[in-house]
């Protein structure tokens, strides 16, 4: 569950670097002009790739309070080994919320 969580905000982190977005660009532009228009329609909605970044950033901020419930909840169980520290540190809110 923790790959979920860090693929998820890889995938936000990467989609609002300036060099995937200009590469996101050039290759949308690159249609050639004989190709359907349905298609070039569909490439032109790259405008749009903010949606990625925040569907990405929401879903692994869920999978994030996923993972830590289930880390709690093992804990509470008695099924896993779980430092309090990294369990702490879970919990503790990110310096970038506050």
């Amino acid at each position: 569950m923790n790959n979920m969580v860090i693929a998820n905000f890889f995938v936000t982190i990467l989609v609002r670097q300036q060099y995937v977005i200009n590469f996101l660009f050039w290759l949308a532009t690159r249609a050639p002009v004989h190709w359907p228009l349905s298609v070039r329609w569909h490439l032109g909605k790259v405008y749009h790739h903010g949606g990625l970044h925040s569907g990405t950033a929401v879903n692994g901020t869920l999978w994030f309070a996923l993972y830590t419930g289930a880390l709690f909840f093992q804990l509470t169980q008695g099924k896993l080994d779980v430092s309090s520290v990294t369990l702490g540190a879970s919990l503790a809110p990110s310096p970038c919320s506050v």
